[in-house]
């Protein structure tokens, strides 16, 4: 939402190109301080990699086409849109790409964890856990 992920994401050349979904809190009772005109700055030369998309990623994402090689999951950090956003996600996923999902450990979502690491073994993906943050799940085809 403030584009911290991203540009980490970006700093690495070799992503050529980005694709953000988020509602920025728009109709979410959100702080403000994400949005759009926030992240562009924030992302600096790399903004130019990258498509914002302002939107409910549940509307979004199965109307993309396009096969991504990582998917950064940080959305619904409730049980039922968590995995919502792994199912929407899966489809996009390149042969041997990975996805991030994020918060696992987060305290006021101690649910997640086994959630996710249970849905990446229900589809075929390997999970390892990363101790970073909140937590991060890396699932890879």
């Amino acid at each position: 939402r403030e584009g911290d992920s991203m540009k980490a994401v970006l700093r690495n050349p070799a992503i050529r190109f980005a694709v953000g979904i988020d509602t920025w809190g728009i109709g979410a009772g959100g702080t403000g301080r994400g949005n759009p005109d926030h992240i562009l700055p924030v992302l600096g030369e790399a903004a130019n990699r990258v498509l914002l998309i302002t939107g409910d990623s549940h509307v979004i994402l199965p109307g993309l086409r396009h096969k991504f090689d990582l998917i950064y999951v940080d959305g619904d950090h409730t049980l039922e849109g968590a995995l919502a956003d792994c199912n929407d996600c899966l489809p996009l996923l390149r042969d041997g790409g990975i996805m991030l999902v994020d918060d696992l450990d987060h305290p006021q979502h101690t649910y997640l964890h086994a959630a996710v690491e249970q849905w990446a073994k229900d589809h075929g993906l390997t999970f390892t856990f990363h101790a970073a943050g909140y937590g991060v799940g890396e699932l890879q085809r």
